[in-house]
């Protein structure tokens, strides 16, 4: 066992330091570490805008939709908060969610969307993403909003709230293995915004 400890050791070191020395080829795309280091310093005042695209939906079998999507973030004058609205089909038979976003601890990255009904959810900044995760009706949901200069990821993971499957809880050779529990993604949303006016 000690062997095998030493000998992964020793493969991920030479793999380190053979990854050290590979000349890097030139970014094709923005760097987005670089980009997100700008940004974390500056958030929310980065994410202030009025963002359009279309947010694609699928499910096991692919795509399943399309629809045409906006998120109006402003100022609307009180500290520490800024409108959060999401609209789906804007400007056609809109569906318009207006929600708030409420500063809790900045240095912290520590927010809450509100969304005015009595569900206030928290969110946190991670890099450039702000990062929520809560469970509905036996559901379990992550939304990730990633803020880059003009352009914004907006991304929404879901399935079941229960488990389908655990494994560990055995015990291999002196190590003790916790039991871990797997759970079904059965939803993805993604929607590349552009910021066309803020």
């Amino acid at each position: 066992m000690k062997s095998n400890i030493q000998f992964i050791l020793l493969f991920f070191t030479l793999f380190s330091l053979i990854c050290a020395c590979t000349p890097t080829s030139k970014l094709s795309k923005a760097d987005e570490t670089t980009l997100a280091k700008q940004n974390v310093l500056s958030f929310p005042e980065i994410a202030v805008g009025y963002w359009e695209g279309n947010i694609e939906i699928y499910q096991d079998t692919g795509m399943i939709q399309s629809v045409p999507m906006a998120l109006d973030i402003f100022d609307i004058g009180e500290k520490g908060v800024l409108a959060w609205h999401i609209i789906y089909n804007p400007g056609k038979t809109e569906d318009k969610r207006k929600y708030l976003l409420m500063e809790v601890n900045k240095e912290k990255g520590h927010y809450q969307i509100d969304e005015d009904n009595g569900i206030i959810l928290d969110a946190f900044l991670l890099d450039n993403k702000l990062i929520s995760s809560f469970t509905v009706s036996g559901s379990t949901l992550q939304t990730i909003n990633t803020f880059f200069d003009e352009k914004m990821v907006f991304e929404v993971i879901a399935g079941p709230e229960q488990a389908i499957n655990t494994t560990g809880n055995i015990k291999v050779e002196e190590n003790e293995i916790p039991p871990v529990d797997s759970y079904k993604v059965s939803t993805y949303q993604r929607a590349t915004l552009t910021r066309v006016r803020g």
